[in-house]
């Protein structure tokens, strides 16, 4: 069976990382990288592809049946449209878009085309994902869930330009808020607060602190952050009647790091897969595209998520409550 022909656009990290998978899969070729730096040439010529500098032109001599856009936020949309009009599937990172009519307009495309149109939700499959969904039952009805994400004092690339990568909820915070969603299901409201600061146009410390709360009961608290003086970790805490569920993530250390669970029986590390969830989630693309199989997160997943992190921006800027439902 002939395999797919992919084009990856973007030779950053994320880029590289999809090199990397679809290189490795076994029913996709990578055929072309595209890049507007030396990149691309760098990235391609370890994988025997093909470089272009220019979008239109790899759109139109690549000859890739399906594009991964690995760009940053503010591209998506545009980069996806083109795509979706030269009949390529596609696969965007997440967010989708930075706005829900963009994202809509992008499914609209994709569905009158017959294309794939895939939102990259590597999040959902973070090793620490399952294991915890299938052990939420052990903790009782939730009360509450506590996951806090900080990047350190540097904020680097483009990821201090707003222009760029959006607003600091629908790049930052997106994150957690679908996974929320993933675990515990819809959003009935938000209230969030927002502290950004620039020196000229670029931002220098970015937080995002949401409250939300799930139609099934329990809230849920989002916090976010780059630019600020605190430890480059990831951990979450998921509170029941009757238990809690928790994640510890620090770059260099392993004591302590994983998920465990705590009950009155005691404290329980829980076994996680290993797995790179950039590589599960290119596997997912390569399979809807080959049609063995269907759409693991559709894109009305990214949009309800980009309405959550809408409603979040504008209860910061407006100082109440935004109910969703």
């Amino acid at each position: 069976m002939d395999r797919i022909k992919v084009g990856i656009v973007g030779a950053g990290g994320m880029g590289q990382l999809r090199a990397k998978w679809v290189s490795q899969h076994h029913l996709a070729q990578l055929v072309a990288v595209c890049d507007s730096s030396e990149a691309a040439d760098a990235v391609a010529g370890k994988y025997g592809a093909a470089a272009f500098r220019r979008y239109e032109t790899f759109l139109r001599q690549a000859g890739v049946e399906a594009v991964i856009l690995s760009v940053p936020n503010s591209l998506h949309f545009e980069f996806a449209m083109k795509a979706l009009a030269a009949g390529k599937h596609v696969l965007v990172e997440y967010p989708l878009a930075t706005s829900s009519d963009q994202a809509k307009e992008m499914v609209a495309l994709a569905e009158k085309s017959g294309l794939i149109l895939h939102p990259g939700h590597t999040m959902r499959f973070e090793p620490w994902v399952k294991p915890c969904l299938e052990n939420l039952s052990r903790i009782g009805r939730l009360l509450f869930t506590t996951p806090f994400l900080w990047y350190g004092r540097k904020v680097i690339k483009w990821y201090g330009q707003e222009s760029l990568r959006g607003n600091t909820f629908i790049f930052l915070n997106y994150h957690h808020i679908d996974q929320f969603r993933y675990l515990f299901g819809e959003v009935e409201w938000v209230e969030a607060v927002l502290d950004d600061r620039k020196e000229g146009k670029d931002l220098v410390v970015s937080s995002g602190l949401v409250m939300l709360k799930f139609c099934k009961g329990g809230c849920g608290f989002s916090m976010q952050g780059h630019g600020i003086m605190a430890p480059n970790e990831m951990g979450w805490a998921i509170v029941g009647e009757t238990g809690y569920l928790e994640y510890k993530k620090t770059p260099g250390l392993t004591r302590e790091n994983g998920l465990f669970l705590v009950t009155d029986e005691g404290r329980q590390n829980l076994v996680l897969p290993v797995r790179d969830p950039y590589q599960v989630d290119t596997d997912h693309f390569v399979k809807e595209v080959s049609g063995k199989e269907q759409m693991v997160v559709p894109p009305a997943e990214a949009i309800k998520t980009i309405e959550v992190c809408q409603a979040a921006l504008r209860s910061a800027k407006e100082g109440r409550r935004i109910y969703l439902l």
